[in-house]
């Protein structure tokens, strides 16, 4: 079908920045719209598509919009919030890595190419009903190492996809750091009225913000991290906010070994070898 819509279009195949507009008045989830902006984009990837839809069934209509607004290549995570969690929840946060669980489709949707399989769902639902650390091997963990001597070295590493945590891990107070504005002659500059008045006027150029732990205590780390580098700043506590990340690629992240030295060089003997002989053969 998409291949019938641009069959006699040969304008929209050969120039730059050409833009069209397809609208698809039963759109269902969406298939004829990505897959058409597929094939677009592989013929000419300097046109531009427009789409547009509409679906009597909203189960279906919403499936389409989510895959318009997606599958960029970023990774999509859920997030399970509730204000009902069991006691052993509680205080606790889990996250899981299930990257690593998934099948090719057999035929994309989209720019959709992998899906959960039957025994996918069942095997994240267990592990986060369980609530406890756990970690696996993974195929994609296994890093193969070729040998000078043709042999090969498998290493298989023990890859975590489920962890738990306290909240206050992912916690943080950003607080602002302030500097004494000073004039031309160097002299600190003093606030003439409000709540800085007599006190040092902060330079907002030279203002930086720092985020501490909540587990920490903010002075004992200022007193620690900030003052030996600048012994006459401040903290502006009126600035000073509370925030929450979860630095996800920091907790699933595995380390694998680089290559043995004379592996490398092996290698690199071999192209420079290849590159001497197709250097030798242009000068005959």
């Amino acid at each position: 079908m998409v291949n019938l819509l641009f069959i006699e279009d040969d304008e929209i195949l050969s120039q730059p920045g050409v833009v069209r507009s397809l609208d698809d008045p039963t759109v269902a989830t969406g298939g004829t719209l990505s897959g058409a902006e597929e094939h677009l984009s592989e013929l000419n990837p300097a046109a531009g598509l427009v789409m547009f839809g509409q679906e009597l069934n909203a189960e279906s209509y919403a499936i389409c919009k989510a895959d318009m607004l997606d599958n960029t290549g970023i990774s999509t995570h859920i997030w399970i919030v509730t204000n009902r969690k069991p006691a052993h929840r509680k205080g606790k946060q889990q996250p899981i890595d299930a990257s690593g669980f998934w099948q090719k489709m057999r035929k994309s949707l989209g720019r959709n190419r992998r899906e959960l399989s039957e025994d996918h769902i069942p095997e994240i639902t267990r592990l986060f009903g369980e609530c406890k650390e756990s970690s696996r091997h993974s195929p994609s963990a296994v890093a193969t190492n070729g040998k000078a001597d043709g042999t090969r070295s498998d290493a298989c590493y023990s890859v975590p996809i489920s962890c738990l945590f306290k909240n206050e891990e992912f916690g943080y107070h950003t607080i602002t750091v302030e500097r004494p504005l000073r004039d031309e002659s160097g002299n600190v500059v003093l606030a003439t009225k409000g709540k800085l008045k007599d006190k040092p006027q902060p330079d907002a150029n030279l203002r930086d913000t720092e985020n501490v732990p909540l587990s920490e205590d903010v002075q004992a780390y200022f007193k620690r991290e900030v003052l030996p580098h600048a012994p006459n700043a401040w903290i502006g506590d009126e600035k000073t906010k509370v925030g929450y990340e979860i630095p996800f690629n920091r907790h699933f992240y595995v380390f694998k070994p680089p290559r043995e030295l004379d592996q490398i060089d092996a290698e690199l003997k071999i192209v420079t070898d290849r590159i001497l002989m197709m250097i030798g053969g242009l000068s005959k």
